[in-house]
């Protein structure tokens, strides 16, 4: 049954079921005219559900008797023996026993006229006359029922005879997963397997069926390999939202399954949800890919206590070839707390669809490299560059010595070096060569980062992050951006030719590790970038995939003198503050492109320019213009991970927040450490109020680049932005434990720690972060806490003044100046043209981006306060059409119906934000909402 047949068929399924028997079979005819299988299919489920619920209205013969402590070690043979050779309900005929669970026997049978095969499932004999194991072994075929998938053992019939009930289900001619254990398996083979398991779990959770019992023995496997997953006998169905379910994930709840396989909130019978689930299958990936289980012990004790408490050796030190997203994959699988897992079974597939469709390329890459070596017999390259290619295709072998794997069992910290390309010298100090030298820097990194997933050896620091933080030296990469090793280099251009110095130094030690000079002509520039990629990686002794060069060149232009315009371009754009530099890499990369038109680098690089102009000037059709190039990169190259990541930019920077997912989902499915994209992805699902996806994507990023500082802090701002105040403290402070001069880090903790009311510590971190570098949204912070909390408006007005001259083009400083001058009594009368200027750039960006919620509340917080009530009232309401109202944003609408003098209105909203987490101190030190705390009904409103 296809999907759209399946959907109808659920459709009709659980229409027919809400009537009352005498109309179903009216129903039917009309809703199955045309098509009798249909007709037949839901009567044959129907029928099944009758004998269901006859079989639970029955009474039980002896009191019911707790499952635990029944021994299940030994089976009576003439309990198992009974039934082979007994024809059941005049149509199966029993032919031998296969197996027994914990308290059911499983038979061979046939069917009687048509020969074939099925399984017979019944209860075994000291659980038959027990009523809450009868009403468990009968849901469990109201579940199966209700599964139609091509991975789950599917049942076909529910019988009773003599008084006993039996399952009728798929036979399995094969062995179980655990069976198959007893080999290793290929990397091609664990992922038909694993997608497949995945891909059963996604179905049973689409019902809100969660399994609970995920384990090799309850995973067959057929003689062509496909999967069943067997057994719902224990399995709970969630609660629908806002509904009741035969199965709350809440106690009580009998503890049951296979402790070596449950998932910590299981094990302490805590509230569990599908993502149970992901653990225990995560367990059992882990199992196939090590060749031993994670956790299991001697006894059940130790072997829970490990779940609990432990993590696992890291998969990639036991197995250095697999896949870095594999690994990441199921370790984010394997996490303790739910939260931390990946969100759906969906979500899994995906993802080991990703990791076969790169293991795919490789194998073609690799297939494709060995014919352009057998060209390239034919035809000799120069000298330096077959020696490269030569040294960098060996494999470095690492030695495990014997303390190694004492350290193996007792440390699972992450080994990957955090590695960061520092700014080139411009031999000579060449004006005209310094966007070379900058350019080259940039696709240096990018190169770097395109290998990156493939290896554990390191992790790149993006460009960007360099570049911001005007990084000049590899101390300062170490505090600012937690770099361990740094690359260093000059670049000499000498008419047509280049001599490029790499230098790799350790931070920590200030030694140099290694040094590399290259001389090249400028026509093989784009070669010369792909070798300097791999020699580094070498350096680091990087274990790279076959294919992995292949990979770095399938992005070079046809032509070779585009390179050099396009690294130039690249230089320019590093400057996007500054509309000449921005105009200077339009005219480069488009003289790229009159080289070579199908230079994919150069139109996406095109596409992010003129972004960078829309943001510098709010012209709607550069916007338009940078959308364009992005798509045209990627018909000829859709294999750029940053392109779709620059769309998700533009998508989220136009309000398009849908296409945003599917841009940064795409991306990560190219490079699943593209940290923009995860960036890019959570806000665009906060932006649509998907809390829940945007958390879990904010911890994906962190669990994919341990140790990146930036991931950190993005998910602090999220907490922050949400009144989930400790918790962002805590990945504030791990930002300064990574990168301990981090500006953004002291920043964000001094405007985290207004809201906590810790106004001392808000101003000793925002004064350190101005020390550091003095930045427009430091001095913004500092200006709110003299503002709200030090009742100082005037000293507030310096700040946001200051502030201003770092970044005019900022809607949100010009509208706390406004704030500031409107209770400064000096400065009152320059209030109104702050606000109106505020307004001018807001509306500059909401042209853009008509769905940003924080915008359209920050404009109609604005024109409440220059006295526009009905476009104040209209952006109130179409921000609460994009995405329910953070607290803060509540608070924000209950002062703009204040300052309307619609009093009714303030009390709801002010109401509604304490009740969200908005803290009441932040109300008391607000002027605006002054006579509204006055109130007699405020307090009342306002109790949490």
């Amino acid at each position: 049954m296809n999907s759209d047949r399946w959907q109808r068929f659920q459709t009709l399924y659980y229409s027919v079921i809400e009537l009352a028997p005498d109309e179903r079979t009216h129903f039917l005819q009309e809703a199955c005219s045309g098509d009798p299988y249909m007709r037949q299919k839901v009567e044959a489920f129907l029928e099944c559900e009758e004998k269901i619920g006859q079989f639970l209205e029955q009474t039980a013969i002896e009191v019911l008797v707790q499952m635990d402590g029944t021994d299940t070690s030994s089976l009576d043979l003439d309990d198992t023996n009974d039934l082979i050779g007994a024809i059941i309900a005049d149509r199966y005929i029993v032919r031998e026993y296969i197996g027994s669970g914990g308290t059911c026997h499983v038979y061979r049978a046939e069917h009687r006229l048509l020969g074939t095969p099925v399984a017979i499932k019944r209860l075994r004999s000291e659980f038959r006359d027990r009523q809450e194991h009868r009403r468990r072994f009968l849901e469990e075929a109201r579940r199966a029922v209700s599964l139609d998938h091509d991975n789950v053992a599917q049942l076909k019939d529910v019988l009773e005879e003599s008084g006993e009930v039996f399952l009728v289900m798929e036979f399995i001619n094969g062995q179980t997963l655990r069976n198959r254990l007893n080999e290793p398996f290929e990397l091609d083979q664990f992922l038909a397997i694993a997608i497949q398991c995945a891909s059963a779990l996604a179905a049973a959770h689409a019902q809100r069926i969660v399994h609970l019992d995920m384990k090799p023995e309850n995973i067959m496997l057929t003689a062509s390999q496909n999967v069943k997953v067997c057994d719902f006998g224990i399995a709970r169905r969630l609660a629908e939202e806002g509904g009741d379910a035969e199965g709350e994930s809440e106690p009580p709840w009998q503890f049951s399954g296979t402790p070596a396989y449950m998932a910590p909130e299981v094990l302490e019978s805590n509230r569990f949800d599908v993502r149970a689930d992901i653990f225990s299958l995560g367990v059992v990936f882990y199992e196939m890919l090590a060749g031993t289980h994670p956790f299991l012990l001697n006894d059940i004790k130790t072997t829970t206590n490990r779940i609990l408490k432990e993590t696992p050796p890291p998969l990639h030190l036991i197995n250095r070839k697999l896949p870095r997203r594999l690994v990441r994959l199921i370790e984010h699988m394997l996490a303790k707390e739910p939260r931390k897992r990946l969100v759906s079974a969906d979500e899994v597939v995906r993802e080991l669809q990703i990791v076969r469709r790169h293991q795919g390329f490789f194998k073609n890459a690799w297939q494709r490299a060995g014919e352009m070596t057998a060209t390239a017999a034919r035809k000799p390259l120069p000298a330096f560059v077959i020696v490269l290619a030569l040294v960098m295709a060996v494999t470095i072998p690492t030695v495990l010595a014997p303390e190694f794997f004492k350290r193996l069992m007792t440390s699972v910290k992450d080994d990957t070096t955090t590695l960061a390309v520092l700014p080139f010298r411009n031999v000579g100090g060449d004006p005209a060569n310094q966007a070379f030298c900058d350019g080259l820097v940039e696709t240096l990194t990018s190169k770097l980062s395109q290998i990156e997933p493939f290896q554990h050896a390191f992790r790149i620091v993006p460009a960007s992050d360099v570049r911001l933080d005007e990084i000049g030296s590899a101390r300062q990469a170490q505090r600012v951006l937690g770099a361990a090793l740094v690359v260093t280099g000059s670049v000499q251009r000498m008419g047509g030719n280049i001599r490029l110095t790499v230098n790799l130094i350790d931070v920590r030690t200030q030694r140099q590790r290694d040094s590399r000079t290259i001389d090249a002509d400028l026509r093989n520039l784009p070669s010369l970038q792909d070798d300097v990629a791999m020699k580094v990686a070498q350096l680091l002794n990087a274990t790279l995939p076959q294919g992995a060069r292949e990979l770095l060149s399938s992005a070079d232009p046809n032509m070779p003198a585009a390179s050099d315009f396009y690294i130039q371009g690249r230089g320019y754009l590093q400057h996007y503050e500054n509309a000449d530099s921005v105009e200077s890499a339009i005219q480069l990369f488009k003289h790229a492109l009159e080289l070579d038109g199908r230079y994919a680098l150069a139109h996406a690089a095109l596409g992010e320019a003129y972004w960078r102009k829309y943001e510098l000037t709010k012209d709607l059709q550069l916007a338009e213009l940078a959308n364009r190039n992005c798509e045209a990169a990627l018909k000829f190259n859709d294999r750029l991970s940053p392109v779709y990541v620059t769309l998700a930019l533009i998508a989220n920077g136009t309000g398009h927040y849908e296409d945003a997912i599917q841009q940064a989902q795409k991306s990560l499915e190219i490079n699943f450490l593209e940290a923009g994209a995860y960036r890019e992805l959570a806000k665009a699902y906060q932006n649509l109020g998907k809390l829940t996806e945007a958390e879990s994507t904010h911890r994906r990023a962190i669990e994919a680049r341990p140790g990146d500082w930036a991931s950190h802090s993005a998910l602090g701002l999220f907490y922050s932005q949400h009144g989930r105040y400790a918790e962002a403290e805590t990945e504030f402070k791990a930002v300064l434990d990574l990168t301990p001069d981090n500006v953004r880090a002291y920043n964000n903790l001094g405007g985290l720690y207004q809201l906590m009311h810790r106004y001392q510590e808000a101003e000793t971190m925002l004064k350190k972060s101005l020390a550091i570098r003095p930045t427009a949204s430091g001095f913004s912070n500092l200006g709110t806490l003299y503002f709200f909390y030090l009742k100082n408006p005037t000293a507030a007005a310096r700040m946001f003044e200051q502030a201003i001259q770092k970044s005019d083009h900022d809607y949100r400083y010009w509208r706390n100046l406004a704030a500031a001058y409107s209770w400064s009594p000096q400065e009152q009368g320059k209030a109104q043209a702050a606000y109106k200027k505020a307004i001018e750039l807001g509306e500059q960006e909401r042209q853009t981006n008509p769905r940003s919620q924080t915008l359209l509340v920050s404009l109609a917080d604005c024109y409440a306060m220059v006295g526009e009530s009905g476009r104040a009232l209209d952006y109130v309401k179409q921000a609460m059409d994009v995405a329910p109202l953070t607290n803060s944003q509540m608070a924000t609408v209950a002062g703009i119906y204040e300052q309307l003098g619609q009093r009714a209105g303030a009390l709801e909203w002010i109401g509604k934000a304490v009740r969200g987490g908005y803290p009441r101190d932040l109300i008391d030190s607000s002027p605006s909402l002054a006579q509204l705390r006055s109130d007699p009904a405020f307090e009342s409103l306002t109790k949490p």
